[in-house]
């Protein structure tokens, strides 16, 4: 019963991180990546290059960029700490 408390409060903590991160990128206006940063750079010293290669997925809206990108964050975070949990549970009961 303990287990299911704990992956119930992992995925609760990461969705409210999830939540956070959107509202702080709506409230700011997004960041940048280092993608963003490459590109620029790469504009400055090259200004005719042309990427051969594309996106697979194109978005039209940055905040779902955003989202994506903190709801892969938060995933990564529920996961390692259901593993971490899992160990600790496994030490405590031998």
């Amino acid at each position: 019963m303990k287990e299911k408390r704990y992956i119930l409060l992992i995925f609760a903590s990461a969705l409210i991180i999830v939540l956070i991160q959107i509202m702080i990128s709506l409230n700011t206006g997004g960041f940048t990546g280092t993608d963003d940063q490459a590109v620029a750079t790469i504009q400055e010293i090259a200004p005719g290059y042309e990427p051969w290669a594309n996106n697979l997925l194109e978005y039209n809206r940055d905040w779902i960029e955003t989202t994506l990108f903190a709801f892969q964050a938060a995933l990564g975070l529920g996961i390692i700490l259901f593993y971490i949990l899992k160990n600790r549970n496994k030490k405590t009961a031998k």
